[in-house]
């Protein structure tokens, strides 16, 4: 979820905007907008917020929002065909850039809206990556993040959470027994990246507090990286890094356990 988009886009330029139903967090609207370099994008709303998007020309695999790239950290040291699990999909905007960034990557993506996926294939270019990346597909679970992590028998080498629901984060993966399983479907060098909309400090930092406690009780090692290191009292989208092992992000603030 993109926090504060509305200042980077200018609205209503081409194309009407129109529902999506089905969506368990309220209903969408998916709209055509442009950014400042007057490229278009079209933009998923969900509760006010600004869910999902994709360029329309040929950048449509692109990130279309900033924060998404420091996802990409979280897979620096990684083999080239890496083996990572994304909990809230979304119109996978990050998985279609991770296929063309990391040929060969292992993708599973969890996603518990089934409207958002065949939202995702019919108006934001997945069926599309589908069929270009087709030996090596994206394993996309309709199901919560909670029954993956539940049920998960494998090791990854990023988990990337990315999870809200309209504007709200899923702050139920957080809780002890669901990070402790995070930590199990990770190795021992694996990182685990997740995005929270908060400030970095003062009365409106606690959804970083919260996340930063619970991936510390659990985690030797936590950092976040915020999109906006100028305005700690603000809000916007904070990425919380957390690893076994030491942690060598560019630009990230240590958190304390």
């Amino acid at each position: 979820m993109a926090h504060g988009m509305a200042d980077r886009i200018r609205e209503g330029l081409s194309g009407l905007p129109h529902h999506v139903h089905g969506l368990y967090a309220g209903t969408g609207w998916v709209s055509e907008t442009t950014d400042e370099t007057g490229a278009r994008l079209r933009v998923l709303r969900v509760g006010g917020a600004e869910q999902s998007a994709t360029y329309l020309d040929e950048r449509r695999f692109d990130l279309p929002f900033e924060y998404l790239s420091l996802f990409d950290l979280a897979l620096r040291d990684v083999p080239e065909a890496p083996h990572v699990a994304m909990i809230g999909g979304g119109c996978f905007s990050w998985p279609k850039h991770a296929l063309v960034r990391w040929p060969g990557i292992r993708l599973t993506v969890v996603e518990p809206e089934s409207a958002l996926v065949e939202l995702a294939r019919s108006e934001f270019f997945l069926d599309e990556a589908e069929r270009r990346f087709a030996t090596h597909p994206i394993d996309v679970r309709t199901m919560t993040g909670q029954d993956f992590l539940a049920s998960c028998d494998d090791t990854f080498d990023a988990l990337l959470v990315d999870a809200f629901v309209g504007s709200q984060a899923d702050e139920g993966l957080f809780a002890p027994q669901h990070v402790k399983d995070m930590r199990a479907c990770l190795g021992d060098k694996s990182i685990l990246a997740a995005n929270v909309v908060s400030a970095l400090s003062g009365r409106r930092a606690q959804a970083l507090d919260d996340v930063a406690h619970a991936l510390g009780d659990v985690f030797e090692h936590v950092c976040a990286l915020p999109m906006n290191m100028t305005r700690p009292r603000a809000v916007d989208n904070v990425v919380v890094f957390a690893s076994r092992m030491p942690l060598a992000i560019p630009g990230s603030l240590p958190l304390e356990r």
